[in-house]
């Protein structure tokens, strides 16, 4: 790993850092900045790769009653991905980070807090195609927060919210490593986003970033002599995010997921993602522009015959 990913912050981004309900008994790591992580990360990476280079890098606050945080205490999300509330949604110090790191045509995730350094996967993954490190930024995840508030007033008072919840990802595009920052409030019916440049610290793509996500919805029925099937969905532009939600009668046991592939190639873990009896939800971050194909497949057949699903996939 390139001594620039350490102090020089070369953040390379994925998507969705993620946090738990602190307990008396499971006590929420201290938030760190982006940058923090990443250097906390750096011993761990060195020891597997060291030219590896951060690809991409995700975060996640929540306040105490954000919806994250209700699912949380449902229990209707991985263990693997504990949730904690954050004390302080919107100043860009997250309990916990997730990133992703590339060393020639391999990948490794890591999931990294003031508590420890783990990797997500049990070794390194092939990389996809067009794979695009972040390279050299200035900008951590304080600042380019900090460029959302003050663009959005809207965003000030999202934060403010006890069932605030702020996203961010840091990844590598065509013009350059860029912030995603989204604020959003369930009760206040309010979102904001903002694209950064993670060189220069200047908003960009305002209106891109506050257009309407689109969305593409699929039926289908998978059986244990049919236990898989494909859907094609469009990327509309470099730098979107895809967020899939698949859910289907979960009364018969069944269990179903979904994975991204582009051309037959994995696209590589979500940046974050939810499994419960009858839903499957991930988010991929940065994404390339064009076609790409869901998997869709029947882990656990259940009881019944015949599993009937239904798939949206929003591209923002």
């Amino acid at each position: 790993m390139r001594a620039t990913v350490a102090a020089g912050l070369a953040l390379l981004v994925v998507t969705v850092g993620l946090a738990g309900c602190a307990s008396e008994s499971d006590a929420a790591p201290e938030p760190l900045s982006a940058r923090e992580a990443l250097e906390s990360a750096e011993p761990t990476v060195r020891d597997w790769q060291d030219e590896a280079e951060l690809l991409v890098l995700s975060g996640f606050e929540g306040g105490e009653d954000s919806p994250a945080m209700q699912r949380e205490r449902t229990g209707d999300q991985r263990e693997s991905f504990p949730l904690h509330a954050d004390p302080l949604p919107g100043d860009g110090r997250a309990p916990q980070w997730v990133m992703v790191f590339i060393a020639g045509n391999e990948t490794r995730s890591v999931r990294v807090s003031a508590d420890e350094v783990a990797w997500m996967d049990e070794g390194a993954q092939p990389a996809g195609p067009g794979a695009q490190p972040v390279g050299n930024v200035s900008i951590d995840s304080t600042d380019a927060v900090q460029r959302l508030l003050d663009d959005s007033e809207a965003a000030d008072r999202i934060v403010a919210a006890s069932d605030a919840a702020v996203f961010y990802t840091l990844g590598g595009t065509s013009e350059g490593p860029r912030w995603q920052v989204r604020a959003s409030s369930h009760g206040q019916g309010a979102q904001e986003t903002r694209f950064v440049d993670a060189r220069t610290g200047e908003v960009a793509n305002r209106t891109q970033a506050q257009t309407s996500p689109r969305t593409e919805t699929f039926e289908g029925q998978l059986s244990a002599g049919q236990p898989n099937a494909t859907h094609e969905v469009t990327v509309p532009e470099d730098g979107k995010s895809l967020a899939l939600e698949l859910s289907w009668n979960g009364s018969d046991q069944a269990r179903l997921s979904a994975h991204l592939t582009r051309e037959g190639t994995s696209i590589g873990p979500p940046a974050a993602s939810q499994h419960s009896a009858e839903r499957f939800q991930a988010r991929w971050d940065g994404l390339e522009e064009g076609n790409l194909t869901v998997d869709v497949g029947l882990d656990e057949p259940g009881e019944g015959e015949e599993v009937a699903y239904d798939l949206r996939a929003h591209a923002r």
